[in-house]
C-alpha cells in the first residue's frame, strides 16, 4: 500500500480498496470499512484490521466474551474481571447479539460515527 496517500480523502473509494485488496476480485465487510475510512479522511489505524482477525479465534467475524477477555488482557497489565467483560459489551454491542464485530469495534474506539 502506497502509505503517502493513506487516508488523505483526496481519491475514490475504489482506489483504496485496490489499495487494500490488490488484484482480488473479492471485497469483505472488513477491507470496506477499512476503505470507507480513508475515503472520508478517518483512517483506521493499521493494524485493527489484523488485530481484530486474529483475535476472532472461531472466524466467525464476531468477539465472543471470551475473546473480548483476551482482547482486554492483551491491551491492558490491569486485571479485568468478568463483569468488566460483560459491561464492556454491553456499551459496544448494538445488535445486542452478545458479541462484537468489527463495526461496533470501530464505534467502541470512537472510528465511526454512532447513531442516537
Amino acid at each position: 500500500m502506497d502509505f503517502k496517500y493513506y487516508g488523505d480523502g483526496r481519491f475514490p473509494l475504489s482506489h483504496y480498496l485496490r489499495e487494500i485488496i490488490g488484484n482480488s476480485p473479492v471485497v469483505n465487510f472488513v477491507n470496506f470499512v477499512q476503505a470507507i475510512s480513508m475515503c472520508v479522511s478517518r483512517p483506521i489505524p493499521l493494524g485493527y484490521k489484523e488485530g481484530f482477525e486474529e483475535m476472532d479465534l472461531d472466524s466467525n467475524g464476531k468477539l465472543d466474551a471470551k475473546e473480548v477477555f483476551n482482547m482486554m488482557r492483551q491491551a491492558s497489565d490491569s486485571c479485568y474481571s468478568w463483569a468488566d467483560v460483560e459491561d464492556f459489551l454491553a456499551a459496544v454491542d448494538v445488535d445486542q447479539d452478545g458479541k462484537m464485530d468489527y463495526a461496533e469495534m470501530l464505534r467502541a474506539f470512537h472510528f465511526t460515527e454512532t447513531s442516537g
